[in-house]
């Protein structure tokens, strides 16, 4: 009875010791992950080169803010629907890119506003986002109808 009780015991602690090295270590484990992530997508954003059609705006400090620059994402005014300006982020993806990109555009339920869009890349370690959506306003006495003629484009690094 003593030596199963010594087993069982010693049994014990080492599961313990197993639990408490496992519970410590998977979540620095993840958080280091997490970083690496990030600085690899912040590096591929640092190379990212806007057309020249695309607008740079930042709007720190505004009441409402839609976009603000900083080290994990980039923002842009461009002329044209998000779907007019596809082609043109995609281009400014390419050379950072390791894969294929992947798009996907939703109507709005608002009429009279066009689509928005997402493309997802690839990166060396990370992976972008740019979503690409329109900059309407209502149209005074037009009952409920929203117009654009421009978009927004934020191109971010994406969650884990």
């Amino acid at each position: 009875m003593r030596k199963s009780f010594i087993a069982a015991l010693l049994l014990a602690v080492v599961a313990a010791a197993a639990t408490a090295v496992v519970a410590l270590w998977l979540p620095a484990r993840q958080a280091q992950q997490d970083r690496a992530w990030t600085a690899a997508g912040q590096r591929a954003v640092a190379h990212i080169s806007a057309p020249s059609t695309f607008r740079p705006i930042n709007q720190a400090g505004a009441r409402i803010s839609i976009c603000v620059p900083n080290a994990n994402q980039l923002c842009f005014l461009a002329g044209g629907t998000p779907r007019d300006n596809l082609s043109a982020v995609q281009s400014a993806l390419r050379p950072v890119a390791t894969g294929p990109a992947t798009v996907h555009c939703v109507g709005s339920p608002l009429r009279g506003l066009s689509e928005t869009c997402t493309v997802t890349v690839p990166v060396a370690g990370s992976r972008l986002v740019a979503d690409v959506f329109p900059d309407g306003h209502r149209v005074v006495g037009a009952a409920g109808r929203w117009v654009s003629h421009r978009s927004y484009v934020e191109i971010r690094v994406d969650a884990r």
